[in-house]
């Protein structure tokens, strides 16, 4: 075990409990994830606005890059979040592993089905301890949005901000994202009518080779509606031009 590993360890554990980004996180989890932060590298955040922070409620929208966003993001984010993430991850055993072997394992990561239903065997206990863990809130393709919106909402009020993967990942994962749903926009939008405030939006791209997470400057909802009105699908193709733009600004740069 590195010295880098150890002190990883130590930092992990210790200052968690001082931090408010892992406050909502059972003492379990908090212990489970020191472990795993032994074997997942550190991710640097690059803000090229302001930082943010938890004084105000925002929405981070970044790319999912397989499980490596979700886990890095939850290991090293420097605020108090929960992620949006699909229902089937939350449902009963039969619907997660159904999800989790022929739509991720074999359908986004193109791994073999047999082989997929194996090691999904395997792994499915595991993988719903994590996301119990970390309190996802279930997101909906259907008129059940709206369950995701109310619990939204109840975060956002009391401080948990959000991370949404709002990536088209039907056909997999890819460096350069092919579109953006734009669900965390009607989110947004609601927030703003039901709390007569505004909120802020960031937009980040994760680069796994470099270790490093792109956080764009923050855009204010309201100026985002001013522009597109109640597009929200027009608001979710912006982001997805300017996070692969961020992608391709920073994948070749050096730490």
């Amino acid at each position: 075990m590195s010295i880098d590993y150890l002190q990883n360890f130590i930092d992990y554990y210790f200052m968690s409990k001082k931090a408010n980004n892992r406050s909502n996180r059972k003492l379990w989890f908090r212990i489970l994830c020191t472990f795993l932060k032994l074997f997942v590298h550190k991710k640097e955040y690059i803000f090229l606005g302001d930082n943010p922070n938890d004084s105000q409620p925002f929405i981070l929208f970044t790319n999912h890059v397989g499980s490596n966003g979700p886990i890095s993001h939850e290991l090293y984010a420097p605020f108090k979040f929960r992620f949006w993430g699909t229902y089937e991850m939350t449902d009963k055993l039969s619907v997660c592993y159904k999800y989790f072997t022929e739509i991720y394992l074999h359908n986004k990561k193109k791994m073999n089905l047999k082989l997929a239903k194996f090691l999904g065997a395997l792994a499915i206990p595991f993988v719903r301890i994590f996301y119990r863990g970390m309190k996802l809130i279930p997101t909906y393709t259907d008129v059940n949005l709206m369950k995701s919106i109310s619990l939204s909402m109840k975060s956002l009020s009391t401080g948990e901000n959000l991370i949404i993967f709002p990536e088209d990942s039907h056909d997999g994962y890819h460096d350069h994202l092919t579109g953006y749903f734009g669900g965390g926009f009607l989110a947004a939008d609601q927030y703003c009518k039901k709390f007569n405030k505004d909120i802020v939006l960031y937009n980040a791209y994760l680069i796994k080779k470099q270790n490093i997470v792109v956080v764009d400057k923050g855009i204010p909802f309201s100026q985002l509606k001013a522009t597109y009105g109640n597009d929200f699908q027009a608001m979710a193709d912006e982001f997805c031009r300017r996070a692969n733009e961020l992608g391709d600004l920073y994948r070749n740069k050096t730490k």
